[in-house]
Order: structure tokens, then C-alpha cells, then sequence
């Protein structure tokens, strides 16, 4: 079904039972603004899918079973602001698999089964404004799932809530990205480990808490320096 709305073309597929994407060929229609294929049973977005389709805008696939997403499948649609993948089946979310897509503002992959978020899957995405992963079985985001130190994420919302979160030094990033402004959270997050914190609100933890393991004198003057003397690296807590 196409549905043309003020001179913006909709291509609407959701809750048609649909199981394959490539039953429905749209690559080369310049006409097509959003492509909403939610509420269906798609497993699979192959790469060669949304080839060609120069003024695409939305892709709208909430609510499959999509386990799997071929790298580099969206690259071929730099215009694409709004990614909505919420209540797959997605386990990883690779360097691949939003490549290309400088103008992307918004992703939302909550209530997936995500547990591993790969380094720099998010490193081309400089517009991104909305990121939402709560819901999911993440433990740890890696630094380097952003490009920190050329394009600084400039997140207005960043969910990780209903994660088993280990809050220990290797998320001492995140707070240090919310501390500098890169990053707003939205709901709630919570830790999952370690036992000293599970359960702890990410929000009541201290910076000493989540960058230095207990008893870890020397982590713990490091880290004061760092705030007291190194004015002028990014990092810098002030």
C-alpha cells in the first residue's frame, strides 16, 4: 500500500504477516519518505534492501522477530534520520550495522536481547539525539561505541534503564560523557554488579565509585589530580 500524504510517500507493510522483505522491492523509488514494515514477522534485513532510495527518511520496524541485520545495510540511504527497531530479536549490535548514516538523530532498540554493543557501532552517527537500549541484557558500553574525541555524541537522551549493568571502572566514560554534557540519561538505570552495588541507582553513584575498584588508593589520587590539574583535557571533571 502506498500512501501519499502532502507530496511525502509512506510505504506501509505493517501487520501483513510479512516473513520476507525482498517480496516487496523498492530500491531506486526516489518518491519514498518512510518505509514502515512493523508488526510483522521479519527476521532478517538483507543488505541490498533500501538501495538507491535518495530521500528516504524513516524506517519503522518495530515489533518482528528481526534477528539479524547485514552490515552496511542502511549506508545506501544517508538521509535517514529515525531508526525504529524496538521489540526484535537482535543479540548484537555490530561496527557495521549503522555505518553511513551522518544526518541519523534517532535510534530506539529497547526490549531486544541485546548483550553485546560492538565498538564504533555508533562512531559515524554525529547527528544522533535519542538512543534508547533499556530493556535489554547489556552489562558494559564500550568507550569507543562513539567517536569521543573527533564528534563528541550530543545525546538530549540516552536510555540504558532495565540493564544488568556492571558499574565498575569500565563505565566510567558515561559518567564522565554526562558530566561534560555529551550525554543525558533518561530513565532510571540501575546496576546489576557488582555486589557492593547491585541495585544502586546509576544516578546516587559516585564518580569514585564507578572508576575506582575498592581499596584502590592509588586509582582514587589519580583520579583527584586528574580534577585538580589537567584543565584542559576533555575528560576533566571540574
Amino acid at each position: 500500500m502506498l500512501c501519499v500524504i502532502t507530496e511525502q510517500t509512506i510505504y506501509d507493510k505493517s501487520s501483513q504477516g510479512v516473513t520476507n522483505i525482498t517480496v516487496y522491492p523498492i530500491q531506486g523509488d526516489a518518491s519514498i519518505t518512510e518505509v514502515r514494515f512493523s508488526y510483522n514477522l521479519l527476521i532478517h534485513i538483507p543488505s541490498s534492501y533500501f538501495r538507491n532510495l535518495s530521500n528516504l527518511n524513516i524506517i519503522n520496524m518495530r515489533n518482528n522477530m528481526i534477528s539479524s541485520i547485514d552490515d552496511y545495510s542502511f549506508t545506501s540511504v544517508p538521509s535517514v534520520t529515525y531508526i525504529h527497531l524496538k521489540m526484535n530479536h537482535l543479540s548484537v549490535i555490530r561496527r557495521g550495522m549503522f555505518s553511513g548514516l551522518p544526518v541519523l538523530q534517532t535510534v530506539r532498540l529497547e526490549k531486544n536481547r541485546i548483550h553485546t554493543v560492538q565498538p564504533g557501532c555508533f562512531k559515524d552517527n554525529i547527528a544522533l539525539a535519542y538512543l534508547q537500549l533499556g530493556h535489554n541484557a547489556i552489562k558494559v558500553l564500550p568507550q569507543s561505541m562513539f567517536d569521543l574525541e573527533i564528534h563528541p555524541p550530543a545525546l538530549h537522551l540516552f536510555h540504558m534503564e532495565n540493564n544488568p549493568l556492571v558499574c565498575n571502572r569500565s563505565m566510567c566514560w558515561v559518567r564522565q560523557a554526562e558530566l561534560n554534557g555529551w550525554i543525558a540519561l533518561g530513565w532510571p538505570a540501575s546496576c546489576g554488579a557488582p555486589a557492593a552495588l547491585q541495585g544502586r541507582i546509576w544516578a546516587t553513584l559516585t564518580t569514585e565509585e564507578l572508576c575506582c575498584p575498592p581499596g584502590q588508593y592509588l586509582c582514587l589520587i589519580a583520579l583527584l589530580t586528574s580534577y585538580l590539574y589537567d584543565f584542559n583535557s576533555p575528560w576533566a571533571i571540574l
